[in-house]
């Protein structure tokens, strides 16, 4: 390669030249040659350069649509999927509503109507102030009528909680429950508070926790603080409950503690007595209750008004609490 290569030599090199096949002293020739020859050059770049038909442009520029199209569709299903989404909860939300699981205060009566059918009647609020009432659904079985709430989210211009309930007993139904609460049982109103410590039933006083639950239905930490102490050796068992707090108002204290007294005697089975202790200012008191006493005072057998919850409903009317 002594002699500068010709254009004829240099245009059949390209094409291997370009390929980058050719050596690298021809490479130098050829690069020496370009450097000076316009029309070599020129030929040079345009094998360099890439080959695009206009069938391939074509089908770029379709691809190119065709994935516009379809990321625009997703867009819209997207979009579409979200607006049915909170469409979906809205109406559940405002419309449809769901099923009251907390009821506040409530209150139960019979009503009469013209032609002397008994109506249970049941009015009372939502715990949830946020929430509406909106209808109710009753289902009998074995028995029992079942009440059950729907409420729904309230609006912005509603505040108001309230619900109420008619419904005419039939003859085949001898309990009614509103959601888990008793509110009428042959033939007696049940009342919440009557619900609240029915429920702390239970049959050993030596289940301290249990003891804790009916003391607290009861209220009697209004009395002030107190200590336990029990007595599960032997029958009868015992329960004392010592108050801290000096008690000046005696008379009022004890009246109240024996009707608590009998409503535990009822409720705990195998609790034979019930005792507190307290200081009045200028000495300690002790006083008991029996399961006896219970029963003569009341006329009953103290036991068997937690039999049901209507027969407890009756004890505590016949105490006034």
């Amino acid at each position: 390669m002594g002699d500068r290569l010709r254009c004829e030599v240099v245009r059949d090199l390209l094409p291997s030249y370009v390929e980058g096949l050719t050596s690298d002293v021809t490479n130098e020739e050829i690069d020496l040659h370009i450097s000076s020859c316009k029309e070599c050059e020129r030929l040079y770049n345009e094998m360099k350069a890439p080959i695009e038909t206009p069938m391939e442009t074509k089908e770029i520029d379709y691809l190119k649509k065709v994935k516009k199209r379809t990321n625009k569709t997703i867009f819209v299903g997207y979009t579409i999927i979200v607006a049915m989404l909170f469409l979906i909860i809205g109406i559940r939300m405002y419309i449809v509503g769901s099923e009251v699981n907390s009821i506040g205060n409530y209150n139960s009566l019979i009503s009469k109507t013209n032609d002397g059918t008994e109506v249970l009647v049941v009015q009372g609020e939502l715990a949830n102030r946020s929430r509406v009432y909106k209808k109710h659904n009753i289902t009998v079985e074995d028995g029992t009528a079942t009440i059950k709430l729907t409420d729904r989210v309230a609006l912005p211009w509603e505040d108001y909680n309230d619900f109420y309930v008619g419904y005419e007993i039939p003859n085949d139904v001898n309990r009614v429950v509103l959601n888990e609460d008793v509110i009428w049982e042959d033939g007696v109103i049940i009342t919440k508070e009557a619900n609240e410590i029915y429920d702390t039933k239970h049959p050993y006083v030596g289940e301290m926790p249990a003891n804790g639950r009916t003391a607290v239905a009861l209220q009697i930490t209004k009395f002030g603080q107190y200590l336990n102490s029990l007595q599960t050796k032997e029958e009868p068992y015992g329960w004392t409950l010592e108050f801290s707090d000096t008690i000046t108002k005696d008379k009022i204290f004890n009246e109240r503690m024996t009707q608590n007294a009998y409503v535990i005697l009822s409720l705990i089975d195998n609790l034979g007595e019930l005792s507190w202790q307290y200081n009045n200012g200028s000495e300690i008191i002790t006083k008991t209750v029996t399961t006896e006493d219970a029963t003569k005072a009341l006329g009953q057998d103290i036991k068997e008004y937690s039999n049901s919850i209507s027969q407890f409903q009756k004890l505590l009317n016949e105490l006034y609490l």
